[in-house]
Formats: C-alpha cells, structure tokens, sequence
C-alpha cells in the first residue's frame, strides 16, 4: 500500500507526508476569517485581556503589552474604540 497524503493523492511511495505547495493551499480565507472574528468580536476582545492580566501577573509585560496591542487592533478594525478613545 502506498503512502497517501491528507489531499488524498500518492506521494510518490514514501514514507512521510510532504505539505502541498503554496499555490496547492493559499492559507486561510481571509474574508471567512474576518467573518468569524466580528461576530466572536467581544469574547476575543475579552480573552486577550484576559492574557493580558496573565502576562502581567507572571512578569512579562512585554507580552501583555503584545496582547493588549492586538486587542487594540482588533477592536479599531471592528469598529470598537481602544482604550485611549482614538
């Protein structure tokens, strides 16, 4: 039996899987992505704050700093305000 890769097609007879080539898969959609994202808007918001506080509280504010930067963009790009107003 020879190996089959997750696409379904042979590849080739050995032994290990080879990822699809950038043109066989673009990455994600980015239109589905930004779908999913504006509607959860809230409870992402939330739980990068919520990694926010951890980062803090486990001293390393450089990575809530990081958090807290992309809840920012996230929410300006949902519409929402940050916490600076802007």
């Amino acid at each position: 039996m020879r190996p089959v890769r997750q696409d379904g097609r042979s590849n080739g007879g050995t032994n290990f899987y080879s990822p699809p080539s950038l043109t066989e898969n673009p990455g994600p959609n980015a239109r589905l992505v930004g779908e999913v994202a504006a509607a959860h808007l809230g409870p992402i918001l939330y739980a990068l704050e919520v990694c926010a506080v951890s980062m803090e509280n486990s001293n390393r504010p450089d990575d809530a700093k990081y958090y807290r930067a992309l809840a920012s963009q996230l929410a300006g790009a949902g519409g929402g305000t940050t916490e600076s107003g802007e």
